[in-house]
């Protein structure tokens, strides 16, 4: 029962902060501004978070198990399906393009994709050359940003098609290069 009320508190809270993002820009907002969207105490805000960062770094980790649990329950095992995967989350969620939008939030959620990408290395090929692979890496995630700010025209398939296109040129030039004429 305790953790059923624990785990309300929160949702309440992180939808407090996105109310109040969607009106504000996130260095303009209060954590005074979040309890009241939230309809909850500040005593009860700093009781689950210390600041407005922990709240997006809560809804991050919400987002990234929830694209481990799709993969998990389709049997994801290449890293195509994991990209669509993880397209499909994002083209579900209107929360992650405002965070894109938000400059301030920016060196946040790339410390978070850092954070995550040894989470996503058994997908990736296994690439020699060190450029390469920093190359596709940081490409997804770009790819990603200029996806959200062109307003995810492309369905997740076809996003996840075209960056596998991409992505396979790469990979075909250092077998190539590797293997010689």
């Amino acid at each position: 029962m305790r953790q059923k009320q624990i785990d309300e508190s929160k949702e309440r809270i992180t939808n407090g902060f996105f109310d109040v993002l969607s009106d504000v820009a996130f260095e303009d907002i209060t954590m005074s501004a979040i309890a009241d969207r939230a309809m909850v105490s500040r005593m009860t805000l700093y009781r689950h978070f210390k600041n407005k960062e922990e709240i997006v770094k809560d809804y991050l980790n919400t987002v990234h198990e929830d694209v481990y649990e799709m993969c998990r329950k389709q049997k994801v095992i290449s890293l195509k399906d994991l990209l669509y995967v993880r397209f499909e989350r994002i083209a579900r969620d209107e929360r992650i393009p405002n965070m894109y939008e938000q400059e301030n939030l920016e060196p946040l959620l790339n410390r978070f994709i850092l954070k995550n990408k040894r989470h996503f290395k058994p997908y990736m090929p296994k690439l020699k050359d060190p450029y390469r692979r920093a190359f596709i890496e940081s490409g997804v995630d770009a790819v990603t940003k200029r996806w959200i700010a062109s307003g995810m025209k492309e369905s997740p398939k076809e996003i996840t098609d075209r960056l596998w296109s991409i992505m396979k040129g790469v990979m075909t030039e250092e077998k190539e290069q590797v293997e010689g004429p």
